[in-house]
Formats: structure tokens, sequence, C-alpha cells
């Protein structure tokens, strides 16, 4: 069975009749006889994952989550299918007619509600958590080669304003590096690599995964979504949802807004503070730039670096407040505890 066949048979099966239909990326874009509009999506997941899944995000919606799109039943009430070999489901298909977006603190707050409701969700999954493990430990430290690697400029007579551009800023790039893979350390030596609660996690935050209509915005794709620490998206949120371009928005009061529904435990924000020093977003950059390196591409490779750059500065402040919160509050607790064994004498 052809593709086209394929997609035609997943149509029938979510009994759709299809007026217009147009490839869009990794999905099909159907619009039915009335106009109405539906997103067939092919998923690399199996199926029994995606069905568990949509039980969860049924679930979470039904509990007062309205940021999540419903997944269309097929005619034999099923919310996924298998055609041969590929694996479908489909929802409604959303796009604002206005040129708007959501506020970084208004989709962290609606992911701090989502990480609420659904840890009660998750509780009875908890064998399909992630630990976290030394293989993230060796991935960061491969990464931090990588970066070593590139980093071996002085061997070079000329360098182009990309390699110019990330000699200045190398040696923030390595102590943040360092902090990260220390403070990972710390955790799996200490904690034994117990995750202080866990959560279902979207893992693939990004502007791209999230869409509007004129009266709201959803999360989108959820294919990736793991049982796990709620610090691994909110990490990527604050690393991936706020625009580079954007000057007003405090990083803190992303963190605040998240926190009025989801509070941090203390543990978890030594966490955040791991997870946010990783510098991801940089190297990405720094791959693609490899395996480009093309002149007509340096200007654009510079301004994203740069960008990037100025973000892991800001961040910075954050990394600090949330690593030493622990130590702050236990050395007011003493103060406070001393000046009450004071005025007892």
């Amino acid at each position: 069975m052809n593709y086209s066949a394929i997609i035609d048979r997943a149509i029938q099966k979510y009994g759709l009749r299809p007026k217009r239909t147009q490839s869009l990326a990794n999905i099909c874009l159907v619009t039915d006889q009335e106009g109405k509009m539906f997103a067939l999506k092919q998923s690399k997941q199996s199926k029994e994952k995606l069905l568990l899944l949509n039980h969860l995000l049924e679930r979470i919606r039904a509990s007062g989550f309205d940021y999540l799109l419903p997944w269309q039943k097929t005619v034999d009430d099923e919310a996924v299918v298998r055609i041969g070999k590929t694996i479908w489901y489909t929802t409604p298909w959303k796009k604002s007619e206005e040129d708007v977006a959501p506020s970084p603190i208004e989709l962290i707050r609606s992911l701090g509600k989502f990480h609420s409701l659904a840890q009660s969700q998750v509780a009875s999954y908890q064998g399909l958590a992630v630990p976290l493990t030394t293989e993230k430990l060796d991935h960061w430290k491969k990464r931090r080669d990588q970066l070593s690697q590139f980093s071996h400029l002085e061997e070079r007579e000329f360098l182009s304003p990309f390699e110019k551009s990330f000699r200045e800023h190398q040696e923030l790039l390595e102590q943040t590096f360092d902090f990260s893979i220390r403070g990972l350390e710390k955790f799996l030596q200490s904690e034994s690599a117990r995750i202080p609660r866990y959560t279902l996690c979207h893992c693939r935050i990004h502007p791209s995964n999230i869409v509007m209509d004129d009266q709201q915005f959803y999360w989108i794709d959820f294919d990736h979504a793991q049982v796990d620490t709620p610090v691994r998206d909110l990490a990527m949120s604050i690393h991936r949802l706020v625009p580079r371009t954007e000057d007003q928005v405090e990083l803190s009061q992303l963190l605040e807004a998240y926190e009025q529904m989801n509070p941090l435990l203390p543990l978890e924000r030594k966490l955040l503070a791991v997870y946010l020093s990783y510098p991801e977003p940089i190297i990405k950059i720094i791959g693609r730039y490899q395996d480009e390196a093309k002149i007509s591409y340096e200007a654009a490779y510079v301004k994203q670096l740069e960008q990037e750059i100025r973000h892991l500065e800001k961040i910075q402040g954050l990394i600090r407040d949330l690593w030493t919160t622990k130590s702050r509050q236990s050395a007011a607790k003493r103060v406070v505890n001393k000046k009450r064994s004071k005025a007892k004498r």
C-alpha cells in the first residue's frame, strides 16, 4: 500500500468526507465537506503508548485543563489507528486569523497547571517513570567534549566572525557547562538519582507545538511525552519560549507564574538550576554551523549565537537564586532560632 492509499484509508477510518487534503510537514490537513478542518498526524510512537497518552490527556482535560485538543474517534470508537505499519491520530485543526501569540508568562503558568493536574493522573504509572541516570551525565559530558574540540581555535590563523564571537564568550560557556555537569554529578551521588516527584512531561516544548484559534492557545504534539520530573519541561520552556528579542520578560516572573500553579520542592529548584545551566540551544547552533559553515549563512549564525549568549547571561541570576535558595533559607532559620534562644534567656 503506497503512502497516498494509507492516508486515504486513515481518513476513511475517521469517517471524514474530505473536500480537500493538503500535506504539511508531518501531518495531512483535511478539510471536510462542511469546511471543518482536521490534522491527521502520523506518529512514530506505538499504538499502545498513544492510547495510554490519550487516556491521560482526556483525564487532565476533564480535570479543568482547557489547553488541550481532543483526539477524534474513528468509526470504531478508537482514538488511534494502525494502517499497515503506520500509526495515526487526528485532532481539530486550529489557526488564528490574527497574528497574535500568547505571552511566555501565560504559557508557563498553563504548564504549571498541567503538571499539577497530571501528577495525580500518572500516580498509577510510576513504572513508566524516567529515572535520572548516568546516561544523561555521559551525554552532557560528550557534548562538553564536542564544545572543547570546537574551542581549539588558537590553532587557526584566521577566524570566521562566528568563531570570533564564540571565542569572546568561551569562558562563560565553559563555566556554565561545568556547573551543569558538577550539579548533575552531585545530584546523582547524593540523591541516588531519585526524582522528588513525577508528572506527565511534554518533552518537546517548542513554539511550533503551540497553536491558537481566535479564543485561546493549545498545547499539541505530545507524542514524546514521558513520566518525568516537571523540571525538565520547565527548563525547556524558559530556554525556548522566551523570544530572544524580548527584553521585558523577567525570568523570575516566569518562575513565579509557574509556581502559582505548581510550587517547586527545594530539591526541584536545585535540579532546575542544573537543567537551566546546560547550554543546549548554543550546542545546537554550533552543531548546525559546523554542518553547514557556508559564508552566506555566517551573519545569521553570528546573530543566533549572540542572542543565545545574551539569554545565557540573563539566566545566570536565576540559576544562582535557585541553587542558593535552600542555603539562604537554612541560614535565615538559624538566625531566627538563635534570636529565640536569646529571648528565652
